[in-house]
């Protein structure tokens, strides 16, 4: 599922990194350059490394990265434990041309910015960033991007990945390449999928439930099994509605897990029943996993096993259904706004 189409974001290094270079903006080259002196003027030194991780380094970048998710109010893709154990299995290969580069841009002796990547051959794929908010007036992330593609064209690579055409910074150090695809393969239907398409006469909620089914995949993605889906849903939501605070709908306050509306009694009634459905699956879902330590193979124990599990699911797909409605209801609310704002300019 989500197999929509968009373009590859890549800086081409092939012909060295001053060719790289007379292909950027000099407006953007000559601001970065400023920043990286008044950095060493008010921090020390500046010192960039592009290099394999120790695990100190790795360990850091992990924990910030957690952090910064946290802050942001994003789905923790380190919660599940797989991605973590696979990003330290890949840091244990020991080959010339594969393996995990860390780019470090160090002020003085403190680490300011860093990113995990992954190198194959002449190819280094940009993953994982981190930076310090409060050297955020040097641009340190730009500053540490700019310094990659320096060292990479240094260490035999020809090409540098961005990811997907999505965020609109990525147009200042890539250009759009070949159209690629991201997706989930699932041996079952997905939770996304399962949901359907939007109750009728609710069109024009189609793009916001669009986004959101592409965050819940992502969501699946990480999270294997059911419990982790649900709590990474109700974090969706939350984090939504946290970054949202001033559309139509608005969000009054959030807090301890329960959102409280200014406006839309239907839509805050709505919501207030999935989140009381949610907790109460949390609540099933505890009980599942006490159940499952006694269950053996008793067939009455497995029937109950089996309706916990339907009941689960049946909370999550009620959750993100109103969730969709929500977000859909933001997003109206929100153009209309702008119209608005537009016809008075």
């Amino acid at each position: 599922s989500g197999g929509r189409a968009r373009h590859a974001m890549a800086a081409d290094l092939s012909g060295g990194f001053e060719a790289y270079e007379a292909g950027r903006s000099a407006a953007f080259l000559k601001d970065k350059r400023r920043r990286a002196r008044a950095l060493a003027r008010d921090h020390g030194s500046v010192v960039f490394t592009l290099d394999h991780p120790t695990p100190e380094l790795l360990d850091l970048v992990i924990a910030r990265k957690r952090a910064q998710i946290q802050r942001t109010h994003q789905h923790d893709i380190f919660a599940c434990g797989w991605t973590e154990t696979l990003l330290r299995r890949l840091d244990a290969i020991d080959e010339p041309d594969f393996g995990l580069k860390l780019a470090v841009l160090r002020a003085g002796d403190r680490v300011i910015a860093a990113e995990l990547g992954l190198t194959s051959g002449a190819r280094h794929h940009l993953w994982f960033p981190i930076y310090d908010p409060a050297f955020a007036k040097y641009s340190p992330g730009a500053l540490m991007t700019l310094e990659t593609l320096k060292a990479a064209t240094g260490q035999g690579i020809s090409r540098v990945d961005f990811g997907p055409s999505e965020e609109a910074y990525k147009q200042d150090f890539a250009d759009r390449m070949e159209p690629v695809f991201e997706g989930v393969v699932h041996g079952r239907p997905s939770l996304a999928a399962r949901l359907g398409p939007l109750p009728s006469g609710a069109a024009r909620f189609s793009a916001a439930g669009e986004r959101l089914g592409r965050r819940l995949d992502r969501i699946s993605a990480c999270e294997p099994h059911l419990i982790g889906q649900m709590r990474g849903a109700s974090s969706l939501v939350t984090g939504l509605a946290i970054r949202h605070p001033r559309l139509g709908a608005g969000l009054g306050a959030v807090g301890a897990g329960h959102l409280l509306f200014e406006q839309g009694d239907v839509t805050a009634h709505a919501f207030a029943v999935a989140l009381e459905r949610m907790h109460v699956a949390q609540h099933k879902a505890d009980r599942v996993v006490q159940l499952m330590r006694h269950a053996g193979h008793q067939a009455a124990q497995r029937r109950h096993l089996f309706g916990m599990q339907q009941l689960l699911l049946g909370a999550l797909e009620l959750f993100m259904r109103l969730a969709q409605l929500v977000v859909g209801t933001f997003d109206l609310a929100h153009g209309a706004a702008h119209k608005h704002q537009a016809h008075q300019a």
